[in-house]
């Protein structure tokens, strides 16, 4: 995957470009939504592959990519959750955006309610629409 922060840029650059204004982090700057990263963690399927051989005939095992967990939050007013649910549907017709050369794809995710609960209460925002995805190159 591409550089973490490219990813989550050229998210918000991409959406934004679509039409659908949203910041990055939790930070209020008067978009519609927030696009908040809160999970780093390697691609599980990925840590099982077998090492590989090199040239000169050693075993390598290259570190598993990461995938990054972001939620898209609403602002909690009708204009937002409009918004919300525009970029949904965007994102379901563009599951791939462009990083770079790279292409990054964006899975939607389901969270089950004490963990979605957590990370508001953790964040310290009272709860509101919002949708989670995962970030995978």
């Amino acid at each position: 995957m591409p550089n973490i922060l490219d990813a989550l840029q050229a998210l918000a650059r991409q959406l934004g470009a679509a039409g659908h204004d949203a910041s990055l982090g939790l930070a209020d700057q008067g978009a519609p939504l927030l696009l908040w990263p809160w999970r780093v963690q390697p691609v599980a399927a990925a840590r099982n592959l077998p090492p590989r051989r090199d040239p000169d005939g050693s075993l390598h095992r290259s570190s598993p990519p990461d995938e990054l967990h972001c939620l898209l939050i609403s602002r909690g007013d009708e204009a937002s959750f409009a918004a919300l649910q525009s970029a949904r549907r965007w994102l379901a017709e563009h599951p791939v955006i462009d990083v770079g050369d790279t292409g990054v794809q964006v899975t939607p995710q389901q969270l089950p309610t004490a963990e979605l609960t957590q990370l508001f209460i953790a964040a310290g925002r009272p709860m509101t629409l919002s949708a989670a995805y995962v970030l995978q190159g």
